[in-house]
């Protein structure tokens, strides 16, 4: 049985706990895909004090925090109108031992009608080629764009897929 999560708008206190989820999530879904250099360094680019700041404060992006009996277990960054009618999904991570309770599809389902009541009518998001998250998405309605590879400094690339889902 599914277990109902509350999720709360993040601030600038929450970025210290996106973070830690970061760090703690990321070697979990990356680690036996990218070196260990490259996860250090998408981690510390990527979940800064100063980059969060960044991402609410100059692209507009909204954090939010998901919590199970009181514990933040994971988040969602996203950012409407990222593409005309179009809401991206930045970022989103759960605790590796809160997974597969259902809280990532409890998160989409929040974001799809924040979504909606925000005026677009679909979902986009980049996923890593190599991820198994690439099929939880699928299962949830996503399907394929295109693949796309994202340059880094240092010679570093991400090589994603773009998913798309309709809202309506």
């Amino acid at each position: 049985m599914a277990k109902a999560v509350e999720i709360k708008l993040a601030t600038a206190a929450d970025f210290f706990t996106i973070e830690s989820i970061a760090r703690q999530t990321w070697p979990v879904a990356y680690g036996s895909i990218l070196s260990k250099e490259q996860l250090v360094y998408m981690l510390d680019l990527f979940y800064c004090n100063q980059a969060l700041t960044h991402d609410v404060t100059q692209k507009n992006h909204l954090y939010y925090m998901v919590f199970l009996e009181g514990n933040a277990v994971g988040f969602i960054g996203i950012q409407h109108y990222y593409l005309p009618y179009t809401t991206k999904i930045h970022k989103l991570y759960i605790l590796p031992q809160y997974q597969r309770l259902n809280i990532g599809k409890q998160l989409l389902d929040f974001v799809s009608q924040i979504a909606l009541d925000s005026g677009c009518n679909s979902l986009n998001l980049n996923v890593n080629r190599y991820n198994s998250a690439k099929m939880f998405y699928e299962m949830y309605g996503f399907s394929v764009l295109k693949s796309e590879d994202i340059v880094l400094d240092f010679g570093y690339v991400m090589e994603d897929y773009v998913l798309v889902k309709s809202l309506v």
